[in-house]
C-alpha cells in the first residue's frame, strides 16, 4: 500500500448526532448555543418521502403563534454556523406520558442500527433541572430510555445547579436544620440523595455550574 498516498486521504466528516430530552426550561437551547458557540435559534429540517420513495429534506418553520415547540423528535435542529452537531428534540417525561417515552425507545433504536454512521445516534443527553422540587418527575424513565440496552451512551445533565444552591443558601437561612452545616455541604447530600442516587452506576454525568465539573 503507497503509505504516503493513504496519509492523505482525507476522512468523512460526520456530524455528531445527538438526542437531548428534557422539559421545557430545562436549559436545553442554552446548552446547544453555548455547544455551538452561538446566540442564534438552530435551524430545523424534517425529511419526508417523494412519491418515488426517495427522500427530500425541507426547512420547516414554525409560526410563534401558534406550532412553537411542535417540532418532531426526528426533526434535526442544525445551527447555521455550525456544522458538527445535528440535534434531535424531545420534551422529556414530566407528565408521565408513555406514548414519549415509546416513542423516543422507537427512534432511539432506530437510530442506533442506521447503515451509515452519519445517519446514527451517537449520544443521548437527558436534561434534569435542578431549580426543581421534584426531581422525581424529571428523571422519570431515565433508565428505560435504551430498552435494548445499545450502545448509544446516555449522559445525565444537570442543568442549574446555580439555582439549586440559591435555594439550598435561603433554605439554610430559614431554618436550623441543617445542624450548622455550609449551604454547599447540604447541597451536595442533596445532590447526591435526591439526584444521584436515580441513577445506574454506568451512566455518566455532567453537573453546570459557574465552573463546570464532569464526572
Amino acid at each position: 500500500m503507497n503509505r504516503q498516498k493513504f496519509s492523505k486521504r482525507r476522512l468523512p466528516s460526520i456530524p455528531f448526532r445527538v438526542l437531548v430530552i428534557g422539559r421545557a426550561n430545562a436549559g436545553k437551547t442554552s446548552i446547544l448555543q453555548r455547544v455551538c458557540e452561538t446566540t442564534e435559534s438552530p435551524v430545523i429540517y424534517r425529511t419526508s418521502l417523494n412519491v418515488d420513495g426517495t427522500k427530500r429534506r425541507e426547512k420547516v418553520i414554525l409560526h410563534p403563534s401558534s406550532e412553537r415547540g411542535e417540532h418532531k423528535i426526528r426533526d434535526e435542529l442544525v445551527f447555521a454556523n455550525h456544522e458538527g452537531y445535528v440535534f434531535h428534540d424531545s420534551r422529556g417525561f414530566e407528565s408521565g406520558s408513555e406514548e414519549e417515552l415509546r416513542r423516543v425507545q422507537k427512534f432511539v433504536m432506530d437510530k442506533s442500527q442506521e447503515k451509515k454512521l452519519k445517519d446514527r445516534l451517537h449520544a443521548i443527553w437527558f436534561c434534569i433541572p435542578m431549580d426543581s422540587e421534584r426531581p422525581g418527575l424529571d428523571m422519570l424513565h431515565f433508565n428505560d430510555i435504551c430498552p435494548d440496552r445499545n450502545e448509544v451512551p446516555l449522559v445525565a445533565v444537570f442543568t442549574k445547579y446555580d439555582a439549586f444552591m440559591h435555594m439550598m443558601r435561603c433554605k439554610v437561612e430559614d431554618d436550623d436544620d441543617g445542624a450548622g452545616l455550609p449551604a454547599e455541604n447540604q447541597a451536595q447530600t442533596v445532590f447526591e440523595n435526591e439526584f444521584l442516587s436515580r441513577l445506574d452506576e454506568k451512566h455518566k454525568y455532567v453537573r453546570l455550574e459557574a465552573r463546570e465539573t464532569l464526572r
